[in-house]
């Protein structure tokens, strides 16, 4: 299973490989280590769009999803985990 390419539904480079798959482990995003740069080069954005595009996917196709989370991928830093307790509220979740 570790051979499995995932692209996103959104145009996000912050958070894929040159050929544009998600990295195969979230410590593989470039400035992952400090998350002061999730807020300032946009990243938090990049993953705000790609979530929301991933929940409404989801809705359209499963109406009864209950929750949001993916390989610890949810709380993965202080900005990301504030980020999905705000879109499980507004989406109900």
């Amino acid at each position: 299973m570790g051979n499995v390419k995932w692209r996103p539904l959104t145009h996000c480079p912050s958070l894929t490989d040159e050929n544009g798959y998600f990295y195969p482990m979230m410590g593989l995003i470039r400035p992952i280590r400090d998350s002061r740069l999730w807020k300032t080069n946009g990243i938090i954005k990049e993953v705000e769009q790609e979530f929301r595009a991933q929940i409404e996917m989801t809705l359209k196709n499963i109406p009864q999803l209950s929750h949001m989370t993916h390989m610890l991928s949810t709380g993965f830093t202080k900005e990301v985990n504030e980020l999905v307790l705000r879109l499980a509220k507004e989406y109900n979740l």
